[in-house]
């Protein structure tokens, strides 16, 4: 199968507009990667110096690129400053920047803010304005408003609009998403509207860090927008061949997946044929870790866009390193191994001094895989939370506490329950997935998880699902998801809890908060060591032998025989040694005592 690139979210990439006056053979060629996609207008306002920042210095500038019109035109009528705190998002111009505003532009009004006026190719034609930012220094306002106004030229479908506060300019994969602000309408007459931005409500002050920031608009003239975007959902390595993707129109008549790589887009798979509503999988091949995926759908003879996808599914790499750390909580339970209160109580991070957002930060205990062996690895206050042998940070404060959060070291209860393991992303190439083995979780010498007591394939044990916390399930791929009870790897005896999930970005502050809630809870003494096994097998790696299989007896009692094993297992019976076998409702742990009559039963174990 043939990968051509796929232009639409490339060609402007120093562009605010193109037309078909200017095309050269070069572009011509370009777009005939396009299918049934029609060229687009896109066209780029930025707000960096060198792009007129001030009445003065502004003008009809035209920098010929590859014969691409570059027509940058902003008008700045209050008082900004320039920031390096430039976004990245496919298909927008290379910038060194933007520019932010503190409390004068409070005083900003209609004619009085800040003016684009866009050099737009149509007249009378509706166009989708978008803009994006960074707020990854975490100096932007979180409730600033603005108000948007035709000055000239057009009507306006918004009048103001919440898209510059800083929660959405978080970067997800490394990307800043595009920010959808509403419809421009040309008027019959012109194609180069002003419009008007000033302040409606909110706090904007840099002294304060909550700035406003500008960086870069789009505005979009094209058909593919009234095509719905599918999604690819779940975790993908480079080997994969085929990918799932959902919101899938049934009239559609093609699906296409493309992954974003090195700035550009190329399409790596399509299904033209058999597509059902919603779900459909799309058999793909060249896929490289660090690609992003995402996919277009065709409905009515139009492909939907591709431009601007900031944040595709990632391919990643199976069991990159990972970083652990414990997440416990304050308890006035004292009994440990036990479930223990958790009202009310401050929860912590063991083994890390910092976080990256809401995600543990450092040290934390790196895990790396390796082949065929059970690691340990050790957390543990000490006697003295002043002075801690691991550090930690409080990063949930109960009612009344007078500890704020983010405090260093200061579990000061000598009793703690195990909240949560917590896995954060560590190799920033990869999102997974991981597949990860736990046994024997010991606190000084007594041991509280070794799963030998539950069936293969039982669920919640101990550990709720890798997305049961609604505290991180955002950060996960979807599928793989699961906590389940195996017995063919073993730190000791036969069983363990293998868990598996993927991340859905690569960004620092992915991590899973594999929780114990309502399943175990255990009870921890601070100063003692909290200890945790785990196998962790690279990509094509060796795992350990499988354990031996338990051993069932019979003894007879009385007049009865009574059956014993080790562990937790399904006891099966069967009228012939060669079956059929079926569960013995409720018989999973020894002793079971034969209260069958003639003709005489078969017994094994499974699970």
């Amino acid at each position: 199968m043939a990968n051509p690139t796929y232009s639409q979210g490339r060609l402007p990439q120093r562009s605010v507009s193109i037309t078909s006056a200017k095309l050269t053979s070069l572009l011509a060629g370009l777009l005939l990667c396009l299918t049934s996609t029609a060229l687009a207008e896109f066209v780029y306002v930025t707000t960096t110096p060198s792009n007129c920042v001030v009445v003065a210095d502004c003008g009809n500038k035209n920098v010929d690129n590859n014969q691409i019109t570059y027509l940058p035109i902003y008008y700045e009528l209050v008082g900004g400053d320039f920031t390096s705190a430039v976004s990245l998002a496919p298909g927008k111009p290379n910038t060194s920047g933007a520019r932010y505003f503190s409390n004068g532009f409070s005083n900003a009004v209609p004619d009085y803010g800040i003016q684009l006026s866009p050099p737009l190719n149509v007249t009378g034609a509706v166009y989708r304005v978008y803009h994006v930012f960074s707020s990854a220094a975490g100096n932007v306002s979180t409730n600033i408003v603005l108000g948007f106004t035709n000055i000239s030229g057009c009507d306006l479908s918004f009048t103001n609009t919440d898209r510059f506060q800083s929660k959405y300019g978080t970067a997800v994969n490394g990307l800043n998403p595009w920010q959808f602000l509403g419809y421009v309408t040309n008027y019959p007459d012109t194609s180069s509207p002003i419009i008007g931005i000033y302040f409606v409500g909110g706090d904007v002050n840099a002294g304060t860090s909550a700035r406003l920031l500008l960086d870069t608009f789009l505005f979009v003239n094209d058909t593919c927008t009234t095509v719905a975007q599918p999604s690819v959902i779940g975790s993908y390595v480079s080997t994969d061949t085929s990918v799932t993707v959902t919101n899938v129109d049934a009239t559609a008549t093609s699906i296409k997946i493309y992954q974003y790589l090195n700035d550009a887009w190329t399409m790596v798979g399509e299904k033209s044929s058999g597509i059902l509503a919603n779900s459909n999988t799309v058999p793909v091949s060249g896929l490289v870790k660090g690609g992003q995926l995402a996919a277009t759908q065709t409905v009515n003879g139009q492909e939907g866009c591709l431009w601007g996808i900031p944040t595709g599914v990632v391919v990643g790499s199976v069991n990159p390193r990972i970083r652990l750390a414990l997440s416990l909580r304050e308890t006035s339970s004292t009994t440990v191994g036990a479930s223990g209160s958790t009202a009310s109580g401050n929860i912590h991070f063991l083994g890390v001094t910092n976080r990256y957002g809401a995600a543990p930060g450092l040290p934390g205990r790196v895990l790396y895989p390796s082949n065929s062996v059970w690691q340990t690895v050790t957390f543990q206050r000490g006697a003295d939370y002043a002075n801690p042998v691991d550090p930690s940070i409080k990063w949930n404060s109960a009612t009344g506490d007078p500890f704020t959060t983010g405090t260093l070291n200061c579990i000061s209860s000598n009793y703690c329950v195990i909240d949560a393991l917590a896995f954060v992303i560590d190799d920033q190439t990869s999102t997974g997935p991981f597949d990860i083995y736990i046994d024997t979780i010991q606190n000084g010498t007594n041991t509280f998880y070794t799963f030998e007591n539950s069936v293969a394939g039982a669920t919640d044990v101990g550990f709720r699902t890798p997305n049961f916390s609604g505290t991180t399930s955002g950060n996960l791929a979807g599928s793989p998801n699961a906590a389940t009870v195996v017995n063919f790897a073993a730190y000791e005896g036969t069983k363990s809890m293998r868990l598996r999930f993927a991340f859905n970005g690569t960004a620092n502050t992915k991590w899973v908060r594999l929780t114990t809630s309502g399943v175990g809870n255990p009870v921890v003494n601070m100063a003692d060591p909290i200890t945790i096994r785990y196998l962790f097998v690279p990509a094509g790696g060796t795992m350990p032998a499988v354990p031996t299989p338990p051993t069932l007896t019979a003894n007879q009692v009385g007049a009865n025989a009574v059956l014993t094993w080790p562990g937790g297992h399904n006891l099966q019976s069967a009228p012939a040694a060669s079956g059929p076998y079926t569960n013995v409702p409720g018989a999973t742990l020894a002793p079971w005592t034969n209260t069958f009559s003639d003709p005489p039963r078969f017994f094994r174990l499974v699970n």
